[in-house]
């Protein structure tokens, strides 16, 4: 496990700038860190994240950084640090978790738990989501302090439990208790950065937008009875017809103005079929026609996409409670539906309700999980990390991404931050097993993504700081 008390000396005339043998002095401690902190097994349900918390909280004080833990709950702990700027300019925060989702179900290659380099990765569970992220928001932390850059923002560090199960121990407890600690103008945290599966893979994502989630909980009656016998409208012949209304899982379609952005950039940066399917999806006339063809065309665009541009519905479990003798009288059929910001409630709900029209003694309810959330991308932050990509990667593009899925962002946005689930990575697998890394067997990052996210977010935050 790497040393809380380790500490370097930096040289570089110019402070805004990393030599490479800074960069390489950094990696040689941020590896050993990541690894320590695959090997804190934080996996929740239950969480268990507090001895991470201690270990941070430790490497943190010793580097003389300003920190502390919050407990939520027996063993759930959140670490919270920062270095004090002038107070010219408003915060920014550098957003992270140290839970990690279950590996029970999975196969996995090697030990998930052992943090082993196999061909310059590192594998385990939270290698990518999100004990990367910890690893490189800890690593900057200690590179400013150690390098004594004068800032006109606090920069703010927090790594927090229990985002995989809702964050009701971590950052929502924090944002409801303590928003003075992490109110900042901008956040920089979970759930992009990656590169797009576009055809010249200079494109890559900000995520301004989340999607929303419902439970829906739809009870189906019909007629009751021995099952030596044939009754007509049964639930279960209800169910049978709900079944078949949400085979097509696409509710709505709405293109927000992140959405509509993203796909006028891909459209300039595609050729041929690719590019013409693209400039249909903004015409509502020939939608459909385009998100056809674009399947068709480039497959992996086309699903990289979608979660964009729907509403989807998902159905998830079917429980009667009855005998297997018996036509039961009730069934519930439990769905999950993921909303779009800037479309309500009432449309999605009639949506819904409309598919439904017809399958009679239907009983449904919408119970709200997280709120769809979204921030302005015509701020100063976006327009430096353009910047930047302009300058490490010459026609590189940036497209303000809509997550499929929701991270604790909402609760920054919440207390009015401008917050971007950001973090620098290069997509260096193949897309279909990149794409299954998150939450999946063989998780693992490369050395050479901790060395990009590093370099990356130090001039983003260097740049941040003039304005």
């Amino acid at each position: 496990m790497i040393n809380p008390n380790l500490s370097s000396s930096f040289a570089c005339q110019d402070e805004n700038l990393l030599s490479d043998d800074e960069i390489n002095s950094i990696i040689d401690e941020a590896v050993p860190l990541l690894q320590s902190l695959i090997r804190i097994k934080t996996v929740n349900p239950p969480g268990d994240e507090e001895p991470a918390a201690v270990f941070l909280n430790a490497l943190l004080k010793n580097n003389h950084i300003e920190t502390e833990i919050i407990p939520t709950a027996p063993s759930r702990a959140n670490v919270i640090a920062r270095i004090p700027g002038t107070g010219m300019k408003q915060p920014v925060l550098l957003n992270s978790h140290l839970d990690v989702v279950p590996v029970s179900g999975q196969n996995w290659s090697v030990d998930p738990f052992q943090a082993e380099i196999i061909d310059g990765f590192i594998w385990g569970r939270g290698a990518m989501d999100c004990k990367y992220r910890v690893t490189v928001h800890t690593m900057l932390m200690l590179l400013i302090k150690r390098k004594q850059i004068r800032l006109n923002r606090d920069l703010i560090f927090l790594a927090s439990c229990d985002e995989e199960m809702g964050g009701r121990f971590g950052l929502k407890y924090i944002a409801d208790h303590y928003p003075e600690k992490i109110r900042s103008e901008y956040v920089l945290g979970e759930g992009g950065g990656g590169s797009v599966p576009a055809t010249n893979g200079l494109c890559f994502t900000v995520g301004t937008s989340e999607r929303g989630s419902y439970k829906v909980t739809i009870t189906i009656k019909g007629s009751t009875g021995h099952t030596s016998l044939v009754i007509k409208e049964t639930a279960m012949e209800h169910l049978r017809k709900v079944l078949e209304a949400f085979s097509d899982p696409y509710i709505h379609f709405h293109l927000n103005e992140s959405a509509r952005k993203t796909i006028e950039i891909l459209a300039q940066t595609e050729e041929t079929e690719v590019k013409a399917a693209l400039n249909a999806l903004l015409d509502p006339d020939s939608f459909w026609s385009g998100f056809e063809r674009l399947r068709h065309a480039s497959p992996s665009l086309a699903q990289w996409l979608e979660t964009t541009m729907f509403t989807t519905i998902v159905p998830t479990g079917v429980d009667s409670g009855a005998s297997s003798h018996v036509h039961p009288a009730n069934i519930t059929l439990t769905c999950n539906l993921r909303t779009l910001p800037g479309v309500s409630e009432e449309t999605i709900f009639s949506k819904v309700r409309e598919r439904l029209a017809g399958i009679p003694e239907l009983e449904i309810k919408f119970d709200s999980e997280t709120e769809a959330s979204e921030s302005p991308f015509d701020t100063d932050l976006y327009k430096v990390i353009e910047k930047i990509y302009s300058e490490e990667l010459p026609g590189a593009k940036l497209v303000p991404w809509v997550l499929s899925g929701s991270t604790d962002i909402r609760y920054l946005r919440k207390i009015n931050s401008i917050a971007y689930g950001f973090f620098p990575s290069v997509m260096d697998l193949p897309f279909e097993v990149w794409n299954s890394l998150t939450h999946g067997a063989d998780e693992r990052i490369s050395i050479n993504n901790l060395r990009w996210g590093i370099k990356i977010l130090f001039k983003i935050l260097m740049e941040i700081n003039k304005l």
